[in-house]
């Protein structure tokens, strides 16, 4: 019988340099000095961490911004982009697309959510009609593990 990849834990060093701001195109990711541990399945974070960053540049607006924050065991990663037309509280069901032409299956955040859900971590996603955030948190949840907020 063949063994499971996505069960197997590691430990994992998030670390980057000094801070510094890294344009690529229409993405502005701002760096701060971090380090930080999490036990996780390393395919799993790593399709975590996809799904947010394809969601965020997908959902942008032409010349918009994405920023990207790690700090007290906290991901947050906030993109400009239009308002939702769809209750928020409903993004992280599956196949939930905000607009049915964007070239997306609409199981990104859905994904991102039973990840998290496997980890015991909480995620949100928050609006101020223009800024959209979610948050990944790895410490002790506030809430129920994976329960997300809208």
């Amino acid at each position: 019988m063949e063994e499971n990849p996505y069960t197997r834990m590691e430990r994992t060093t998030w670390s980057d340099g000094a801070p510094e701001t890294v344009s690529i195109e229409s993405v502005i990711a701002e760096a701060e000095r971090a380090s930080m541990q999490v036990i996780a399945n390393a395919y799993l974070l790593e399709s975590l961490l996809s799904n947010l960053l394809m969601n965020a540049i997908r959902h942008n607006v032409s010349k918009g911004m994405i920023e990207i924050f790690l700090a007290d065991g906290i991901l947050s990663i906030r993109n400009t982009g239009p308002t939702l037309t769809k209750p928020a509280k409903i993004l992280f069901e599956r196949f939930i697309k905000d607009d049915a032409s964007a070239p997306s299956t609409g199981l990104g955040l859905a994904i991102v959510k039973e990840i998290c859900l496997q980890h015991g971590w909480w995620v949100s996603y928050t609006s101020n009609g223009v800024w959209h955030e979610v948050k990944v948190r790895f410490d002790q949840p506030p809430h129920s593990p994976g329960k997300e907020e809208a």
